[in-house]
C-alpha cells in the first residue's frame, strides 16, 4: 500500500464514522422531536386541567352562595310557618302582639 491509498483508506473510514455519527444524531434529533410533541401535549393537558378546575371551583361558588341563599329563605319561611301554626289567630286577621 502506498501513501495514496492508505489516505484514501483513511478518509473512507473518516467518512464512514461520520456517516454513522450523522444517523445516530439524526435517530437523536427525531426522538427529540417526539419528546417535545410529548411535552407540549402534557403542556395542553396541565392548562385544560387547570381551566376545568377554575371552572369548578367558580360553579362550586355559586353553588355555595345560592344554597346559602336558599337555605335562609326556607329558615325565614319556616319561622313565618311556625309563628302562624302557634297562633292560628291569623285566620281569621287577627294580628297578635
Amino acid at each position: 500500500m502506498n501513501a495514496n491509498e492508505s489516505k484514501r483508506t483513511m478518509l473512507l473510514l473518516t467518512d464512514v464514522q461520520m456517516i454513522q455519527k450523522i444517523m445516530t444524531l439524526e435517530s437523536m434529533v427525531e426522538s427529540l422531536k417526539a419528546e417535545l410533541s410529548e411535552l407540549s401535549s402534557s403542556d395542553a393537558l396541565t392548562r385544560a386541567k387547570q381551566h376545568h378546575e377554575s371552572v369548578v371551583a367558580s360553579m362550586r361558588q355559586k353553588f355555595d352562595t345560592d344554597f346559602l341563599a336558599a337555605q335562609k329563605k326556607v329558615d325565614s319561611l319556616t319561622s313565618t310557618l311556625a309563628e302562624k301554626v302557634v297562633s292560628p289567630l291569623w285566620l281569621f286577621g287577627v294580628n297578635e302582639q
